[in-house]
């Protein structure tokens, strides 16, 4: 497994002729209800990240905790930057990586809305806090809601009481195998610019 900041220079510099993929674990700091952390999203992408390195060779970046969080922004904790800076992130790291040698980039999104609690129960249960009950936002019909706590209390979206850690693994698993048949499609099949 090679977490690139765990990596000394001569071992990046030995990996590089053979691994030309890294994993960018991309996520937010947001709210997800009062039962787990505000790293969730983040915590999902670097946990699919992990599997994935565990069972071919790739590269895992440090992962990018913070993205454009429209919808939760009021919610305490809920740290969002704007488009254009995270934009700007992804490029200059692109170039970097790409300088590295390092051909395929993989800019992971650990977003996964509902199932988020069966996701941490599964991967990080330590960080998971009760189960509230289950609540869906109640949004004015075709209106643009600015004060979205007065009609999302909470910030949970569904009913996280219903996830299972069985549940939250048998996701990881999927998306493990569909991010490692990604893979196999670059390595496969390189785009060709010109």
């Amino acid at each position: 497994m090679s977490f690139l900041e765990n990596l000394r220079m001569p071992e990046f510099n030995a990996l590089r002729p053979q691994c030309r993929t890294i994993i960018i674990p991309c996520g937010s700091l947001e709210e997800h209800g009062p039962h787990l952390p505000l790293g969730t999203d983040t915590f999902h992408a670097l946990e699919l990240a992990r599997r994935v390195a565990q069972c071919r060779q790739v590269f895992v970046a440090p992962p990018l905790f913070y993205g454009i969080c429209r919808s939760t922004r009021d919610h305490p904790g809920t740290i969002s930057i704007s488009g254009d800076t995270l934009r700007a992130l992804i490029l200059d790291l692109g170039r970097e990586f790409h300088r590295q040698g390092l051909r395929n980039l993989i800019y992971l999104s650990g977003h996964a809305g509902e199932v988020e609690t069966a996701l941490m129960l599964a991967a990080y249960p330590h960080l998971v806090s009760g189960r509230p009950p289950a609540e869906w936002p109640n949004f004015p019909k075709y209106l643009l809601v600015r004060d979205k706590n007065r009609y999302w209390p909470g910030g949970v979206w569904g009913d996280p009481q219903a996830a299972t850690p069985e549940q939250g693994e048998t996701i990881l698993q999927a998306e493990t195998q569909r991010l490692s048949a990604v893979i196999d499609l670059l390595l496969n099949h390189p785009p060709s610019f010109s």
